[in-house]
Parts: structure tokens; sequence; C-alpha cells
């Protein structure tokens, strides 16, 4: 009855307060009392109680065919929280993403790593108990809830390895049990008359003060552990993740407007931090205006909340993944842009990854006033995302991680060309990489406004077992972490094995990218139809130190170019007004030239007429928050 009190949806959901928890709570409810009416048949027709095991799973089976025929959507729901959670199959391709969804690599190896031999005992302690109840008189309902519940534990121990959480109880409890039959057995009986002395003088408080100095202070019998609670709590510290965002993220939560304040609005109230909120109807909550997005993947949600006090697009609760990763795997900025406009009215279609260009248009044209107002305003990226979470981020998207890489030819560190995997043009084109790599490079609507001052070395490793002849991937675009170091190093140390390192590059861990309507830039050249213009742009990201330069081009037509930038090269816009101080700086003004260039190709490849330069142009940022048009 409770569950009915808390409930925020009237459908079958098992992640939010529904109806699927009042429904199993007044099913198990039944189930109970047709247990008992049957058990009483059993008594009352003396039937061997050894077969009303038998005929309850029997019921059960039949049960669970009539949910599956009558109501199949509940029955796929259920179904659908059971496979990968608590029996070990049927996993989804995304939820293996996810290392701590993962059943155990290798059992044996893992359970004796995560409880030593207390598992392989408490085995012992479960099958006397199972023997206890199956060949003797003494059937107690305890005994059974002890081994329904250590079996239905163990089942979702071994499906996902986060479940070990909970599975350290039953071991304790099965080992407990054991414990007690084997003194049980031994006949170690203390008397009476000698507890209540002990009792009474005390000694019982005393070794009980000594317990637990004992479990505070002196490990447990390797190798069930070897740390005692004050070493391991003396070791505690904040997750890895937390440490390596706190910087980006306070920088945002300093430099960048209060959601709900966004372009001179004043309804920061609105969106109070520790506010509490209804959940509309039609789950579509109408954000007020001046709020806005930050889109990152998912696993950064819960950080980008608590320490940056900003609202995520997705979150670890992997909602909105999906549409994070088509954003993020965007093969144009183009594509990028139609993304985040249709992420407002996106809901009940199709995941937008699997729609085409024109198909992204008409669902962003779909948009109400309100939706419009609900945009992405920044974009946090950080080295993981790029490295080795980046399969997990195709995955989303359907895409196997091997349609972005393929054999070329690469340089070693040693000075050596070889043909091993690397990064293709796919993975390039990707939003992810032209942000992170890139820095927006050739881009319109993303500006870097800050840069990590922690640094992350990347490389792909490649080993040879045929003497050099052929090479194979063993990191591909890897960050190099120190457990990766230390597998290299095993690798060199083999003499069987030849070690390739290449690719590498050095980057800030964590970029943050504002997402702007960027300045028109025009012109008039004298120049011949079709030559290219080129703007440059030289920044210095100040918190790194870190030099970079922005190019954009156009092509001449009737005399003159368009082009539009996203960086200023004045600020004049501040967060009390509702916009961004940016940590990345121009070192002057846009340097424009033109070249008679005639393909797309010399334009890649740097071929044709030397540049010519023809003029400077100086950005504020009002243009490219507006979208005004500058005359160089």
């Amino acid at each position: 009855m409770l569950t009915l009190a808390t409930m925020e949806v009237t459908t079958v959901n098992a992640t939010d307060p529904s109806l699927l928890q009042p429904l199993l709570a007044f099913a198990v409810a039944g189930g109970c009392l047709f247990m008992t009416w049957l058990a009483r048949q059993w008594v009352s027709r003396r039937i061997d109680s050894r077969s009303y095991p038998v005929a309850v799973a029997c019921v059960i089976v039949v049960s669970m065919a009539t949910v599956a025929l009558i109501a199949p959507h509940l029955w796929n729901t259920i179904a659908g929280n059971v496979y990968g959670r608590v029996i070990p199959f049927g996993y989804s391709a995304t939820a293996l993403t996810v290392p701590e969804v993962q059943p155990p690599d290798d059992l044996p190896r893992y359970v004796y790593s995560q409880y030593g031999l207390a598992f392989y005992t408490a085995l012992i302690g479960l099958v006397a108990l199972v023997g206890r109840s199956v060949f003797t008189d003494d059937h107690r309902a305890e005994h059974g809830l002890i081994v329904v519940w250590a079996l239905f534990l163990t089942s979702m121990a071994f499906t996902q390895v986060r479940f070990n959480y909970y599975y350290v109880i039953p071991i304790a409890v099965l080992n407990a049990y054991l414990v007690g039959l084997i003194l049980e057995r031994a006949d170690l009986s203390v008397g009476l008359d000698s507890v209540r002395h002990a009792r009474s003088s005390g000694f019982v408080g005393v070794v009980l003060v000594a317990a637990l100095l004992l479990a505070l202070f002196v490990p447990l019998v390797p190798p069930v552990a070897d740390t005692t609670v004050v070493e391991a709590g003396q070791t505690a510290s904040p997750s890895r993740d937390a440490m390596f965002w706190k910087s980006s993220n306070t920088w945002l939560a300093e430099n960048s407007p209060a959601p709900g304040e966004w372009g001179g609005a004043d309804n920061a109230d609105d969106l109070e931090y520790y506010g509490t909120y209804s959940i509309p109807e039609d789950r579509d909550f109408a954000y007020p205006e001046g709020a806005y997005g930050v889109m990152s993947w998912w696993d950064y949600g819960h950080i980008i909340t608590v320490q940056a006090e900003r609202i995520p697009h997705a979150n670890p609760f992997q909602q909105n993944a999906q549409s994070a990763a088509a954003f993020l795997t965007a093969d144009s900025e183009q594509r990028g842009e139609l993304v985040l406009a249709a992420l407002p009215a996106a809901e009940g279609e199709d995941p937008l990854h699997s729609l085409e260009n024109e198909e992204l248009a008409a669902v962003a044209d779909e948009r109400t006033a309100q939706q419009e107002g609900e945009e992405i305003r920044y974009v946090m990226i950080s080295s993981e995302m790029v490295g080795h979470k980046f399969s997990a981020i195709a995955t989303y998207t359907g895409v196997d991680n091997d349609a972005y890489w393929d054999r070329q030819q690469v340089l070693t560190d040693d000075g050596e060309i070889i043909t091993a995997p690397a990064r293709n043009d796919a993975y390039e084109d990707t939003m992810l990489s032209r942000l992170y790599y890139d820095d927006a490079d050739g881009m319109e609507h993303y500006r870097l406004v800050h840069d990590d001052n922690q640094t992350t070395r990347f490389a792909s490793v490649a080993v040879s077992h045929d003497g050099g002849e052929s090479w194979q991937p063993r990191f591909v675009n890897r960050e190099m972490t120190p457990g990766v170091e230390r597998s290299v190093a095993e690798l060199r140390a083999d003499p069987d094995v030849e070690v390739a390192v290449y690719d590498e590059r050095v980057q800030p861990s964590v970029k943050t990218y504002e997402r702007v309507e960027g300045a028109e830039l025009t012109g008039s050249v004298d120049a011949p139809e079709g030559s290219t213009v080129t703007a440059e742009l030289e920044l210095t990201a100040e918190e790194s130190g870190r030099t970079f330069t922005y190019e954009q081009t156009a092509r001449v037509e009737n005399g003159e170019f368009t082009m539009t930038v996203p960086y200023a090269t004045e600020q004049d816009r501040s967060v009390e007004e509702g916009y961004t101080d940016s940590s990345v700086a121009a070192d002057g003004p846009y340097e424009i030239s033109v070249a008679e260039t005639e393909t797309e190709t010399e334009i890649e490849n740097g071929i044709g007429d030397e540049s010519e330069a023809v003029g400077t142009a100086e950005v504020p940022e009002s243009a490219i928050y507006d979208g005004e048009r500058v005359e160089v």
C-alpha cells in the first residue's frame, strides 16, 4: 500500500515508482496465501511433503506462461529486467559497455579475489542447509528463506559484478551457519552457570570490546583480507573522475551564468539547486527562459551536476545516453547541430542516430516555442571520451568500433614506417574528435572557452609475433595511463614480441566548448572567382598556457566572400549579463588572406598559389552571440 502512495507514473516501469511495484507486492501476497492453502491441502491429504516444492514450481511456471500470454507488455518489462540482471544471459550491447554491469571474466579467480576461502565455506554451509531441509524432518521456514535468498543473490552476483556488494551478506550468514553447525556437532557447549558467572563478572563486555578492537586494527587471516578497517579508511579518497573533472567543473560554475540567467534572463530562482520539482503528466518539464544544458557523456552527468551545479543532458541513469552518442559521433558540424536542434522535440521519435539529416531537420521544425529555448550551451569532452570510452559511445549508435579504424602507414616512435591499425577519417570527422583534437578548427558554432591544466598523453600500440611482417592492435588511440604503461613495458620485456608505439599526442585532459551563433565575416577582394579566402586567429588558453590557431575558409563569389567564425577578439560580455567569461583569448585580430586555389583537394593539401594578406577583422563577443555581420 505504501508503494501506491509513492507512485509517480501510471505505467509499468522498473526504474520509477509505478504500477509495477504495488502489482508485484500484491502478487507476492497473493502467492503466499495460495501457497498456504496449497500446504494445507498437502497436510490434509497426507501427501509426501517433499513433493510440495515441485508442485509450487509447476504453479510458478504455469503462472509465468499465463502472464506472458495475457499481458505481454508486463511480461516483457519483467523479463527485460531479469535477463542480464538476475540471470547471466540476455545482455544488451549497450549494457555491456558498463564495466560494473558485466559478468566476471574469470569466475573462480574473481570470487577468490573477492571472498577468499569464505566463498567455498559458504557453499558448504548452503549445501548443509539444503540437506538439513531435504533429508531430515527439520523443515524450518527461515532455512528455506535463507536458501532461496542466497541462491537468488548468487545468480545476481555472477550476472553483474556490482551486485557483489549485496552478496557479501549471504556469504557471511552461510559461514555463520556452518560455524554453528560445527559447534553443534562437536557439542562444544558451555554450562549455564558458567555463562551467568561470565556475565556477572563483566567478562562478556571485555570480550566484546576486544573483538571490536581486533576488527578495527587487526587484518583478517590472509587470503581473506590483509588490510585493517583503519588502514582502508586512511587510503580512501574521492573518486578519480571527481578529481579529474574538478577544475573544469569549478571553472564552469564560476564563469558561466546560472541556469535560468542565460542571455540576461532572470529566472535562476525558478531553478534552485536544492529545489523540489513536480513531474509533469507528459514528463516534459517546461524549463524557464535562460535555462540551458551541458552536453557530455552519461558517465559524467552527476559530476557536472554536483561540481558545476549545471544541468547535464545525459547522466549515469543512462538517460539520454543514445542522443548524446548521436551528437558526439555526428560526422559533421551540420549533423551535430541538427541533432541538438531536434533534441527537445525528439521524444517518441526513432533514435536520432538512425535519422537522416532531412528527418532531423523535420523533427527540429516541430519544436514548440518553449522547446526552442531549451538549448545545449556547453559541450565538455574528456580524454577518456576520445580514448577508451569511444567504443562504448559508438555502441549506442549501433556502429561497431572497428568502423573507426583501419590499417595505415604510420611512423613509430623509433622512426620506422609500418602498416598498423590507426584511427581513420570516420573517427577524425566525428564531433568528438574535431572538438577535442582540432580545437573546433574550421567549425562555425563552437569555441573553446576552457582548457584543463592537466594533460593526457595518447598513443597507439601494435604488436608483431612474426618479426614485423604483420602488426596487430593492442591499443588504438588510448590514454597512456599507468596501467597501460605497465602493459606496454611487459610486452617490451617479452623477447618473442615486437612492440610499436605510434600516433603519440598530448592534449589537455578536459576541454569545455561554448555553442554560439557565430559572427559573419564579409568582405570584398580583387581575386579570381573561386579563390580561397582564409581567416586565421591566434589564441591562448590562459589556464594551460597552450596556444593554437583557428582557421576558417570561404570561396570568392562575384568578388565577395562570407564566412562564419565562433571566436571573438574582444570580450565585451560578462557573466553578470548572462554570458561566458572565456579563459581562451585572442592574441590579435583575424588575419585575412586570399589564394587562387581551385579545388577542395588543393585546399586540404595546401596546394595552389601563395596567399596574399588582404585585411584584418576585430570581432566583438556580441557578434558571435547574436550572429552579427562584421565587415573586413
